[in-house]
């Protein structure tokens, strides 16, 4: 059994693997040299100890430099990209081993699968920049806060701040994580109707370790504070962010059509009958499936606000629409009819690899992607 689990294992990290790790250099997109010159600066800023001048841009990209440090002296694309694509096949994994403690084996299997055949996920983890960090420390950062309200486990509470930080670090838009969390707390403490001062407490714990894990990944967010938040929040008034790649109201309805997999598309329209044949035998609670949406949402608006658009800015929504798909998958396997638990297991494995030999056909340009539907 052991021996078999290893395989097992061993099989899923070669389905992520595979995809992101070859051919790494066979282009490059228009920032790439931009952010490997960054990473050349923030190390050159460590070893002078010229800690003032570590935050390249206000993105800011932090751990973008600190997985692409190891290689800067390396001319080659594909050495330079490596420790990138590694840090973020173990973030896959993570992400799979806190799914599995919060819904179960099965439904953290084909998290895990589901990620690792995202056709927009692996195309950003091939390029050296920071959405598909976000987007990975996000997800991170969600179920953590998830299997904290699941178990009441104080470390699943501190380890979220901390993934939270590391999402912001990676780019802006991770910093909505902050009100979602409080707000999860919250309400978490009202639904168990828990004392001001347990609840209190969660947030505090959630809030020190967000602000703690901030200047270790930073650390001149110490020595060069407010210069350094001035920079960072200097970016929402440029012309960068305001006046570049605009888009029209709609324009992130048009990318999940565009960019959304089969898969993601199916687990929609089925959500509200699998809603309504969710069963208590499922680990899958409608509230977390809630909250995945609610989040979604959420982060949509807030990147509809800005007039800069872009597919890959909301990138951490196709994850969570991968969490939406595993849940409607489990409620849907839960259900008494055999006749449409065996239809469910043929869509996933249909779309499963399906997602595949899309992958396989556009590699190396996963970029060029587009909803088969």
């Amino acid at each position: 059994m052991a021996f078999l689990r290893f395989v097992g294992f061993f099989l899923v990290v070669v389905i992520v693997l595979l995809p992101r790790v070859f051919d790494l250099g066979a282009f490059l997109t228009a920032d790439e040299k931009r952010w490997a010159a960054n990473t050349r600066n923030f190390t050159d800023a460590l070893a002078h100890d010229e800690w003032n001048n570590l935050l390249q841009l206000s993105h800011p990209g932090i751990t973008t430099q600190w997985l692409g440090a190891p290689t800067i002296f390396s001319d080659s694309w594909t050495v330079k990209k490596l420790p990138l694509v590694f840090g973020q096949v173990i973030l896959v994994l993570l992400i799979g081993y806190v799914w599995f403690r919060l819904w179960g084996k099965w439904p953290a299997v084909l998290f895990v699968l589901l990620l690792g055949l995202n056709p927009v996920l692996v195309a950003h983890t091939r390029i050296y920049a920071m959405d598909s960090l976000l987007a990975l420390f996000t997800i991170l950062a969600f179920g953590l806060l998830l299997l904290w309200q699941k178990t009441r486990a104080r470390r699943f509470l501190i380890y979220s701040g901390i993934a939270a930080a590391l999402a912001v670090l990676s780019k802006l838009p991770g910093v909505l994580l902050v009100p979602f969390a409080w707000s999860v707390c919250l309400w978490s403490g009202w639904r168990h109707r828990e004392s001001l001062r347990v609840v209190g407490s969660a947030l505090l714990w959630w809030t020190v370790a967000f602000l703690l894990a901030l200047p270790m990944v930073l650390p001149s967010l110490v020595t060069h504070t407010i210069p350094d938040l001035q920079n960072i929040l200097a970016y929402f008034n440029s012309d960068d962010y305001r006046a570049l790649h605009p888009g029209g109201q709609w324009y992130y309805l048009f990318t999940l059509l565009l960019s959304s997999t089969p898969l993601h598309v199916a687990a929609l329209l089925c959500l509200p009958f699998a809603w309504k044949r969710m069963r208590g035998a499922s680990q899958v609670r409608p509230a977390h499936v809630g909250m995945v949406i609610l989040f979604c949402l959420l982060f949509i608006l807030m990147m509809s606000a800005g007039a800069k658009k872009g597919d890959r800015y909301i990138l951490p929504v196709f994850l969570l629409l991968d969490a939406i798909v595993v849940g409607v998958v489990t409620w849907l396997a839960f259900t008494s009819f055999w006749k449409i638990v065996r239809a469910i297991i043929a869509l996933v494995v249909t779309g499963v690899l399906w997602q595949g030999i899309l992958l396989a056909r556009l590699h190396p340009y996963a970029l060029a992607y587009v909803n088969p539907l």
